[in-house]
């Protein structure tokens, strides 16, 4: 994983060897390794330079393409990118990992390509040189990559089919810009600080599964490459934007029996461990009392030999803390355990510094876990680190999945929905009354407004904690979700590409990689998620039992009694107790001021309410809180 940036110009004024310096130093957490930048000039003079050795700043740039660098796979210099094809006329750089590149590598060279260095990066200047912009479904792995064609003149960038890894750019006339960070575009002085005010709205009105809807950013003048797609920069500065993969239902997957769809997304698992593996650094694992994290550790020790050292939170309330369980896992893998323990202090020290990783609001408190825990696997020198995310997205773990797997069954007249129904009362400690008031919010489309039928604030209404100005065109430019059905399928393909997934990702991202720690997601693998959605339902969960069929392909490499565990814990801090207490002079210090820059877009009295009523213990609106204080911090570090 790295930083990286560039641009394309044909103004040649505003842009130096400087700009693309400083935009790549922005961004030394990321890379540590290594800063370098290829450069343009407006002659066609080409010029590669590292941030160590002399460069001339010069006149203007026709365009530049640069790292800072996180070394994992061949750690020489060599790996130093940009790199090109064996012609020095393609240019990449690449922030991200493509794990396939070793079958790639062969391919190419078996059609004739040469390569100067063993890394993942030059596969794509070679990749591209073969199949063009198609060599983006060749990929399999997280990426944000730049590639720039020295003979059209013609710049590329991409973003993996998943959006694990960012990728923001700006354009303005005659420039266009991108960068893994947002501070990296905002270093250079022709990008103009604007607030996007249809995002406040979003967040201010919205719970934070809605806040994020398509290409949009906090900054009016500041986008984000989508998942899947690719945008190409001509040497005129014309702009074309185009997806290369859409994440869909496999009509062949649905059909699978359980035992064909059991053997597939084994071997498709192991495979996903075993190409992550890969790379020059040796990784450590993310271990929660959960099947997701447990099994991928497991799979690594059981399958691959390899001897790890895992990472757990000590988290301070009862109700989610798992040590029990991860103590068993531990000593079931013969692995070498850390445990990280959590408390309000530790919590309140890291509050300052979040907006300045992240750029914009911070999705959840959760976030604050991963810096945590970030920075322990930092003092121990690892680069790397495994985790569990996205098993819960493919194969139905959360706990709203069971409501949409019954309505499913009772509206298919499956045979086994009275006997499901019984067993989620039993299993789950959920009342029958629960399931009939799902089925009257979806048939009322009570979700429009809030898709988390179980949300802890009641799906209360946030809209009125906006100035009633903006609520005049609501319609238009509030983010609400309107989707013609709200199913178990659209539920499932929501929560991998809007609901829970991206938010999950970007705080990964962002607070990994500010301690120089790339992330690996085994369940990411696109050919996994492909695989979950496409399954019946009823191999996803059976018996109130979540996650069944992966529970039943981990079956030698989690120990029984974690795979019989149907409880649902997942990570959580007790911070809406704590904005009563230890952090309730943060929450008023920012949302008691009628001046402060939150107010010229929030109502004053409808905000209010909200904390009064928080504070009393009469409702639990944490997460709304948590959203009004990291917008306010954001507005006031960017714009005050």
């Amino acid at each position: 994983m790295c930083g990286i940036a560039g641009f394309i110009n044909t103004s040649f004024q505003n842009l130096t060897q400087t700009s693309i310096r400083v935009m790549l130093s922005k961004m030394r957490s990321r890379g540590p390794d290594g800063t370098s930048w290829m450069a343009l000039n407006q002659d066609g003079a080409f010029t590669w330079n590292r941030l160590e050795g002399p460069y001339i700043n010069g006149d203007g740039l026709k365009a530049s393409l640069g790292c800072s660098r996180l070394a994992i796979v061949d750690l020489s210099d060599k790996g130093l990118q940009p790199l090109a094809n064996e012609k020095d006329r393609i240019w990449s750089v690449l922030n991200g990992e493509i794990y396939n590149f070793v079958e790639l590598r062969a391919e190419l060279e078996a059609l004739g390509h040469c390569f100067r260095t063993a890394t993942d990066t030059e596969v794509i200047c070679h990749a591209y040189e073969q199949w063009g912009t198609d060599c983006f479904n060749h990929f399999n792995g997280p990426f944000g990559i730049g590639i720039y064609d020295l003979a059209s003149y013609k710049l590329i960038i991409a973003r993996d089919r998943l959006g694990i890894k960012p990728l923001f750019w700006y354009k303005h006339d005659s420039v266009f810009l991108f960068a893994t960070e947002i501070k990296s575009l905002l270093s250079v002085p022709i990008v103009e600080k604007r607030v996007n005010p249809d995002k406040i709205k979003n967040v201010i009105g919205l719970p934070y599964k809605l806040h994020d809807n398509g290409e949009n950013t906090l900054y009016a003048n500041i986008f984000q490459v989508q998942p899947g797609s690719y945008i190409e920069i001509d040497a005129k500065v014309k702009k074309r934007s185009k997806s290369y993969w859409t994440l869909g239902i496999n009509p062949e997957y649905t059909r699978y029996t359980f035992d064909e769809a059991k053997e597939l997304l084994q071997s498709l698992l192991e495979n996903a461990v075993k190409i992550r593996l890969r790379g020059d650094c040796e990784p450590s694992f993310l271990l929660s009392g959960g099947i997701d994290s447990s099994g991928i550790a497991g799979i690594a020790v059981k399958k691959y030999h390899r001897n790890i050292e895992t990472f757990s939170l000590n988290l301070p309330d009862p109700r989610y803390n798992e040590i029990r369980e991860i103590k068993e896992t531990v000593r079931f893998l013969g692995a070498e355990a850390n445990f990280i323990d959590v408390t309000s202090r530790s919590i309140c020290e890291l509050l300052p510094v979040l907006i300045d990783i992240f750029d914009e609001n911070i999705p959840t408190p959760n976030g604050i876990l991963h810096l945590l825990l970030a920075r322990s696997i930092a003092r121990k020198k690892y680069k790397v680190v495994f985790n569990g995310v996205g098993g819960d997205e493919a194969f139905l773990g959360y706990h709203d999945h069971f409501l949409f797997f019954l309505h499913f069954l009772k509206m298919s007249h499956h045979p086994s929905f009275s006997e499901e129904l019984t067993k989620w009362v039993e299993t789950q400690h959920r009342s029958p009354d629960l399931f009939k008031r799902f089925c009257r919010y979806l048939s009322t489309r009570q979700y429009m407004n809030s898709p988390d039928f179980l949300s802890r604030s009641n799906n209360y209404d946030y809209t009125r904690c906006l100035k009633s100005i903006f609520l005049k065109d609501r319609k238009d430019t509030l983010g609400v979700f309107d989707a013609p059905e709200y199913n178990i399928h659209s539920k499932q393909l929501l929560d991998i590409t809007r609901f829970t997934l991206p938010y999950a990702l970007k705080m990964d991202d962002r607070f990994y990689m500010s301690q120089g720690i790339e992330t690996r997601h085994p369940f990411l693998d696109y050919r996994i998620i492909e695989l979950g959605l496409s399954l019946n339902p009823t191999h996803k969960i059976k018996g109130a039992v979540s996650k069944y069929i992966l529970r039943s392909v981990l079956n030698n490499y989690v120990q029984a009694d974690r795979l019989t565990d149907a409880r649902k814990i997942g990570l959580n801090l007790p911070i809406d107790i704590w904005m009563r207490r230890e952090l309730k002079a943060w929450i008023t210090g920012h949302l008691s001021d009628k001046e402060n820059p939150i107010f010229e877009y929030a109502d004053f009295g409808g905000v209010q309410s909200i904390v009064k009523h928080h504070m009393e213990n009469k409702e639990n609106h944490y997460l709304k809180l948590w959203d009004l204080v990291n917008l306010d911090q954001w507005l006031q570090r960017s714009f005050c």
